[in-house]
């Protein structure tokens, strides 16, 4: 190859060694682009306080245990109110996030 790549409609120059990323060892910093963003569910935790943040993570492994639970309900069907009273769990403790988050807002 002599060096040269198209890319569209445009040539470009390859580096001497082939490769366009840095090397492992070298020093050039890494710019973070516009459309990287922070892992979800971090960007609103920054304006709550402590104890928000600990019901919000209580709240969160609630949610994830009851609708681990539903799952099976649904799957064996042993009683249909159980059912209906963890799916009323889980709203309730939706509303409470909600809840909390909105305090956050104001």
């Amino acid at each position: 190859m002599d060096g040269t790549a198209k890319a569209g409609n445009r040539l470009f120059t390859m580096p001497p060694n082939g490769c366009s990323l840095p090397d492992a060892g070298s020093s050039v910093p890494v710019r973070r682009t516009q459309t990287q963003r922070p892992r979800a569910g971090t960007h609103f935790n920054m304006a709550l306080n402590k104890k928000q943040k600990k019901q919000l993570d209580v709240i969160r492994k609630k949610l994830q245990q009851l609708k681990q639970q539903l799952a099976g309900e649904k799957q064996q069907m042993d009683d249909p109110a159980a059912v209906q009273r963890i799916e009323a769990e889980i709203a309730k403790l939706e509303e409470q996030r909600l809840a909390i988050e909105a305090e956050k807002q104001v």
